[in-house]
């Protein structure tokens, strides 16, 4: 240990790597506070390895020499989005641990149209008042369960027997389900 104590003395202090020009550039565009977290990260790698004597003195000079490149690379890594298309080989149409099905492209256009802006999500506007937000699916269930009468003519009006709610998750589907069925 007391032969590698010069070789930690050598090491910047978080303060010194975030005054670096190339890493102050990382704080201004990504916050203090995520840069320092990486800082010391990089810093404490860089203790690991003196300790199980992985670096030497030229070593720790060239590691020393990449230090923002290392910060740069870790605060990508550490921010960056963990989500990546993979290539669905298994056979299984609808994979539960491949995020399942695909959505088309037209409608994460209408998702990304509609969540970057405000929307009538519970607002009625053709009333101008309050509405109801299960009423978007709701038109579309009527829709695919009420598509034509017993006398095999349109249903112009919406069917009052049929009720819709929207759940984004099995467990609560299932709830509603056995609520349902063991209603009476």
């Amino acid at each position: 240990m007391e032969r590698q104590a010069h070789l930690y003395r050598e090491l910047p202090s978080v303060d010194e790597l975030l005054r670096a020009p190339a890493v102050a550039t990382l704080v201004a565009q990504e916050g203090q506070t995520a840069v320092a977290d990486v800082c010391r990260a990089v810093l404490a790698r860089l203790r690991r390895e003196i300790a199980n004597e992985h670096l030497d003195a030229e070593k720790l000079t060239l590691a020393l020499s990449g230090i923002a490149d290392a910060i740069r690379r870790e605060l990508h890594r550490t921010l960056g989005f963990s989500l990546r298309p993979v290539i669905n080989a298994t056979g299984v149409i609808l994979h539960t641990n491949l995020g399942r099905a695909p959505v088309a492209v037209s409608v994460v256009e209408h998702i990304r149209e509609t969540a970057t802006n405000y929307s009538n999500l519970e607002f009625d506007l053709s009333a101008g008042e309050r509405g109801k937000r299960d009423l978007h699916v709701e038109r579309l269930f009527q829709k695919l369960l009420v598509s034509a009468g017993e006398d095999g003519r349109d249903r112009k009006s919406m069917d009052s027997r049929i009720s819709t709610i929207v759940v984004n998750n099995n467990a609560a589907a299932v709830l509603l389900a056995l609520n349902t069925l063991g209603e009476g």
